[in-house]
């Protein structure tokens, strides 16, 4: 790789707009998810890693590079580290940008505590839901009719029983 030059420096500046949260913005181009695009020694890189490169130095082979700011168009060296596949999961795990395979909390913040199917569920925010099912009348006559119904069912399987033990104790006597 070749050695970093004032002009390339210059040239790459061209595109950094620095914010008073002292964030480098890129103002050139960006990719579908945020990330700033750049090329560099012919070759394009992610805004980011060239940053590394021409401020920082080389990014170690299989390393990727981590913004302390969770800002993905910011170039700033001062907010850039390399770190494993790892640092970089748990980094978006923590600041909640993981796939829903790899969060541990529900959107209101309560911990995936239980298995709906192949999918985590939260309990507290079931039970909200279900609470919330049954203050509705739509619900309640539901449950109304559900409950007649088992009562019903349950009232002619009791007889039933009832006539059968009798039938059995007299035909024990004869």
């Amino acid at each position: 790789m070749d050695t970093m030059t004032t002009p390339e420096i210059q040239r790459f500046m061209k595109f950094v707009d620095e914010k008073p949260d002292g964030c480098w913005e890129w103002n050139g181009y960006r990719s579908h998810d945020g990330y700033g695009q750049f090329t560099l020694f012919g070759k394009g890189w992610r805004a980011h890693r060239a940053s590394h490169v021409l401020f920082i130095g080389e990014i170690p082979d299989g390393y990727f590079v981590l913004h302390s700011c969770d800002n993905p168009p910011c170039v700033n060296p001062a907010h850039l580290r390399a770190g494993t596949a790892k640092e970089n999961s748990q980094d978006m795990v923590e600041r909640g940008r993981a796939g829903k395979h790899m969060r541990q909390k529900c959107p209101k913040g309560h911990v995936y505590d239980k298995m709906r199917g192949n999918s985590r569920a939260c309990r507290t925010c079931d039970r909200e839901a279900v609470r919330r099912k049954q203050g509705q009348e739509e619900f309640k006559s539901w449950r109304k009719e559900y409950d007649r119904k088992r009562y019903l069912e349950n009232r002619d399987e009791k007889i039933e029983y009832e006539r059968q033990r009798r039938a059995e104790k007299k035909a024990g006597r004869v």
